[in-house]
C-alpha cells in the first residue's frame, strides 16, 4: 500500500492543520476569557470572539476533510491490494489443497485486508500528524521568542546606554 498518495498528504496537512486550529481556539479563547474579565469596551474584544468562531469551525471542517481523504485513500488502496489478493488466488488456482476445501483463504483475505486497512489510520498516522504539529508548534515558538529577545536586547542596550550618558 503506498502510504504518499494525494489524498493521504492532504489527509495529513489537513489534520494537521485542525490540531493547529485546536491550539489556536484555546489561546484565543483564553486571551477573551481573561480580557473580558477586565470589562473592556466590545470593540476591543470583537476580533477574539470572531477568531474563537473562526478556529471552532475550521478545526471541525478541517477535521471532516482530513477524515474524508484518509478513509478515501485507504479505501482506494484497500481495493488494490484485495484485487492483487484475488488474481494471486486465481494463479495459484487447484494447487493448493487447502483452498479447494476450506473458506479459510477467503477468511484470511478478508481479515488480512482488514488489518492493513485498520493499521493505517489508528497507529501509523497519528504519530506522523503530531509530529508535523509538534515541529509547526516549536518553529511557531522560536520564532516568538526570537523576536521577543531581539526587543528585549535592544531595549537592554538602549537602557544601557541610557545609564551611561546620566
Amino acid at each position: 500500500m503506498p502510504l504518499f498518495t494525494p489524498n493521504m498528504i492532504i489527509a495529513l496537512l489537513s489534520s494537521c492543520a485542525s490540531s493547529l486550529a485546536a491550539i489556536a481556539l484555546t489561546a484565543v479563547s483564553a486571551w477573551l476569557i481573561v480580557e473580558a474579565s477586565y470589562q473592556p469596551p466590545i470593540m476591543i474584544l470583537m476580533v477574539a470572539i470572531v477568531g474563537v468562531r473562526f478556529f471552532g469551525l475550521s478545526r471541525s471542517v478541517l477535521l471532516y476533510l482530513s477524515r474524508l481523504k484518509l478513509h478515501s485513500a485507504i479505501f482506494a488502496s484497500l481495493g488494490r491490494l484485495r484485487s492483487r489478493l484475488w488474481e494471486h488466488f486465481e494463479a495459484v488456482g487447484m494447487g493448493d489443497r487447502k483452498l479447494l476445501t476450506s473458506d479459510a483463504a477467503l477468511r484470511t483475505m478478508v481479515s488480512d485486508a482488514d488489518d492493513v486497512r485498520d493499521l493505517i489510520p489508528r497507529t501509523l498516522f497519528p504519530p506522523v500528524a503530531s509530529s508535523l504539529v509538534f515541529l509547526a508548534v516549536l518553529i511557531a515558538a522560536w520564532a516568538l521568542d526570537r523576536r521577543r529577545c531581539r526587543c528585549s536586547w535592544r531595549s537592554e542596550l538602549s537602557t544601557w546606554s541610557w545609564c551611561q550618558q546620566q
